[in-house]
């Protein structure tokens, strides 16, 4: 019966130890963190929105937004909530990846989880530099 309760103690320790370990290699590598998990984007500070997604988080570009890259100039930008940024499936399959897609044109998602039109309207002039002829705010 004691090596019994020895054998079932060992085998709890090594479960605790390996969650211990991945919870860490989570923590410190957002790549790591997306493949085993596939959650929302860690957070960053930011002055005017109060946060905004890591930038160095897999599938999002520079500013922190979910696309390949930053362009010059676009014919959409897309401002919006999780919805918008396209929450549990691919980049390619939220709706401004599917507009674009479908209009042969390159769009530019900014949306966010958790951000309201509230946000929106702060990056209104972040949204203006990529010089769209459209910009929807979806809410």
């Amino acid at each position: 019966m004691v090596a019994w309760i020895k054998k079932l103690s060992l085998f709890l320790a090594a479960i605790i130890f390996l969650e211990l370990i991945l919870q860490l290699a989570a923590y410190f590598s957002p790549k790591f963190n997306y493949l085993l998990l596939r959650e929302q984007p860690r957070w960053i500070t930011d002055s005017k929105l109060k946060f905004r997604p890591d930038p160095s988080y897999p599938e999002h570009d520079k500013n922190g937004f979910r696309n390949e890259a930053v362009p010059t100039k676009t014919c959409l930008v897309a401002l919006g909530d999780s919805q918008t940024y396209g929450w549990k499936v691919q980049a390619s399959q939220a709706w401004p990846q599917q507009v674009g897609f479908l209009g042969k044109i390159t769009p530019y998602n900014m949306a966010v989880p958790q951000y309201c039109p509230v946000q929106g309207l702060l990056l209104w002039q972040e949204a203006m530099s990529v010089s769209p002829k459209f910009i929807i705010d979806g809410f």
